[in-house]
């Protein structure tokens, strides 16, 4: 039943808007799994989130995850790590693709947060 709903959601903002993930809906979906991330491990780092007027991006560690329209992109600056000067796309279709961009934003800002300990 939740996914009839969610699917009738997604098709009303399709009509309303032209596209299912507008950037803004993206970040609704991003500030809920910092919510979830912060209620599970205390400290989410030093996230934050700046909206250009254009695009939304969070930054941790030197790794960012920008939200465009219908899309996620995942930027790693540091060096010396495993996911050095990496970029990965993900084109958001449904919140499992949002929740996939943001683990491996997670995941890079770890990575450097081991690199940094060693």
């Amino acid at each position: 039943m939740k996914n009839d709903l969610s699917k009738g959601n997604d098709l009303f903002d399709a009509i309303k808007r032209g596209h299912l993930w507008p950037a803004d809906s993206i970040k609704i979906e991003i500030d809920k799994l910092i919510a979830k991330h912060y209620s599970i491990y205390g400290v989410i780092h030093d996230v934050r989130i700046d909206d250009d007027g254009k695009t939304y991006f969070l930054y941790d560690n030197e790794c960012y995850l920008f939200i465009f329209d219908k899309e996620i992109e995942v930027q790693c600056l540091r060096k010396d790590v495993f996911v050095s000067n990496e970029t990965v796309e993900y084109p958001i279709k449904n919140v499992s693709d949002i929740e996939a961009a943001f683990d491996y934003f997670i995941k890079m800002a770890m990575e450097s947060e081991e690199d940094d300990q060693s």
